[in-house]
């Protein structure tokens, strides 16, 4: 009598374990399920957000046009250096041997700021600029860049200027025309990899 109900007693154990493990396993399946397929995209999605970073290069702003539909405005553009804050020494020799500057004042520059930051870039091409513009150099990246006037532009009493806080007309037609000037922010996305390193070509 003592055996059948140790053996009862074991196999109720052994069945309420299986339940458990059982009703363990309905948990994860179930959760699997809706991260795999409820929660997708949205996943999906942040995963992709977390791979991107977002370049801002200015303000996207009309162009003021002649008779001619020849433009005032956004006729020259320049190449700019975009560092990144990640390697500091790194990040700072390689702008200063590409651009000609002091190594010292790209220092001083990155240190004091939080987010990247550009150096206009006015030398002649080098060996490092040429990799920065094939991304083959971390912490950097080269854009071009619309300039709103230039030293040539003609006008220049009419046509007025911008604020370079907010980019708002102030003078002239900028300031007279400014609901109708006025656009978004406009910049880069670049894909970076878990150290929030450009990974080049992508």
């Amino acid at each position: 009598m003592e055996v059948k109900d140790l053996s009862f007693t074991n196999i109720k154990r052994i069945l309420i374990i299986c339940f458990f493990f059982f009703f363990i396993i309905m948990l994860l399946v179930t959760r699997l399920f809706f991260v795999q397929v409820i929660k997708c995209q949205e996943y999906s999605k942040k995963a992709v957000q977390q791979r991107l970073m977002n370049i801002s290069i200015g303000t996207d702003r009309g162009n003021i046009y002649d008779r001619n539909l020849i433009s005032f405005t956004g006729r020259e553009k320049k190449k700019y250096i975009i560092a990144f804050i990640y390697d500091i020494d790194a990040t700072s020799s390689i702008i200063s041997k590409a651009a000609c500057i002091s190594k010292e004042y790209v220092e001083k520059r990155i240190r004091s700021n939080t987010e990247p930051i550009e150096f206009l870039y006015s030398s002649e091409k080098n060996e490092y600029f040429d990799l920065m513009e094939k991304g083959r150099l971390k912490g950097v990246i080269v854009v071009e860049k619309k300039q709103r006037y230039s030293e040539t532009s003609l006008c220049r009493h009419l046509i007025g200027y911008i604020s370079k806080m907010d980019k708002k007309g102030e003078m002239g037609i900028e300031k007279s025309m400014n609901n109708y000037l006025t656009g978004g922010s406009s910049g880069v996305i670049a894909v970076v990899d878990s150290s929030k390193n450009i990974i080049p070509g992508l």
